[in-house]
């Protein structure tokens, strides 16, 4: 049902060719994941959401049965960087790729710091690396 709101809400923007918004980032989850106001969605739903930069992947930050110690340390890293440079930022916009949410339950799209992608400045800084859904797990410790 959330997800079907979600869609009927932002598709008209979508076709309309509106993709920028001035929604507030309410904190980071990690590298790629941050959390945004949702106040789009009708009440009683939760005004967050989960906002994954698209077509990338940092390192996770929670050590898991497949995410070894030194990607943990790089996975906070990244998260750290990432919020350095959304705090740094004075006008930032969300960017809202798709219509639709991943398997996660997360809006796909970007952050748009002071008219730069942070996809584009992570990948420059080497924190995360380009990924699509279906490619293989990244090995971030060899």
């Amino acid at each position: 049902m959330k997800k079907l709101l979600l869609l009927l809400l932002l598709i008209p923007n979508l076709v309309m060719g509106e993709y920028l918004y001035d929604y507030k980032v309410l904190r980071i989850i990690d590298g790629d994941t941050i959390e945004i106001e949702a106040n789009f969605l009708p009440k009683p739903l939760r005004q967050k959401m989960s906002l994954r930069i698209k077509d990338i992947q940092a390192p996770e930050k929670r050590l898991g049965k497949k995410v070894k110690e030194c990607e943990k340390k790089l996975g906070l890293k990244a998260a750290l960087f990432t919020e350095k440079k959304i705090n740094e930022g004075q006008k930032k916009l969300i960017k809202i790729e798709e219509a639709r949410l991943d398997s996660f339950g997360r809006l796909l799209g970007d952050v748009i710091i002071d008219g730069v992608s942070l996809r584009d400045i992570l990948i420059e800084n080497k924190i995360v690396r380009y990924w699509k859904p279906g490619d293989e797990k990244i090995e971030w410790c060899n």
